[in-house]
């Protein structure tokens, strides 16, 4: 299962075809989720988008729980001893996937930060 971050999903939904590649093959196997601070970055920005809907139904949503909380405690920390950050959003985003053993898929370069051999920032 592929995790794909805000930023791929409203690249599709704008129509750019720079990784709506991505979600369309991983949409059409069943391998793709977002987690659910990317479904809330989603509704926020497309309340009423109809193709949104139509992916949210085939969608995996991971939820921030327990074990995400304390991934994302833990990632903190060591960005914190090395002098590096990343958003909020993002921390949680990348913790849920870790903590779920999932690979993230970004276009943020800040995700770089975090030094895991599970999230791979496309360009």
């Amino acid at each position: 299962m592929a995790i794909l971050d805000t930023n791929i999903l409203i690249d599709y939904l704008h129509g750019r075809d720079k990784t709506g590649w991505m979600v369309e093959r991983l949409s059409e196997s069943g391998e793709i989720a977002i987690t659910s601070i990317n479904k809330y970055e989603l509704l926020k920005k497309f309340p009423r988008e109809p193709k949104l809907a139509s992916l949210l139904d085939q969608m995996k949503i991971y939820p921030f729980d327990d074990a995400a909380s304390s991934k994302a405690a833990e990632l903190w920390q060591e960005l914190r001893k090395v002098g590096k950050s990343i958003d909020e959003m993002d921390l949680l985003i990348a913790a849920i996937a870790l903590a779920n053993d999932e690979i993230l898929f970004t276009e943020d370069k800040a995700f770089g930060n975090i030094d895991s051999g599970k999230i791979s920032v496309v360009k």
